[in-house]
């Protein structure tokens, strides 16, 4: 785990409860995200960026693919923004 994660990681642990419901509105890699899912806190992320999120959904599988973690539950929502042409 890269030092940033843990830095995210203790914070996290020291400013909410288990279970608690971590919101990211700019995940960007998506450390947060990766921090909250570690230390068994809920999780929204959001992004406009393809890429952000992309990147986020690498970070999480690598975390399920380690075999001393446990399998999260967890679910990725694409919404298409709405061009409106003047």
């Amino acid at each position: 785990m890269p030092n940033n994660t843990l830095l995210h990681s203790d914070n996290l642990v020291a400013l909410n409860n288990e279970n608690s419901i971590v919101l990211d509105c700019f995940c960007g890699s998506g450390t947060t995200l990766v921090a909250a899912q570690i230390n068994n806190r809920k999780w929204i992320g959001i992004d406009q960026s393809e890429l952000a999120i992309e990147k986020t959904k690498k970070k999480i599988e690598e975390i399920d693919s380690n075999l001393f973690m446990q399998n999260y539950d967890y679910d990725f929502i694409t919404i298409q923004k709405e061009r409106k042409y003047l």
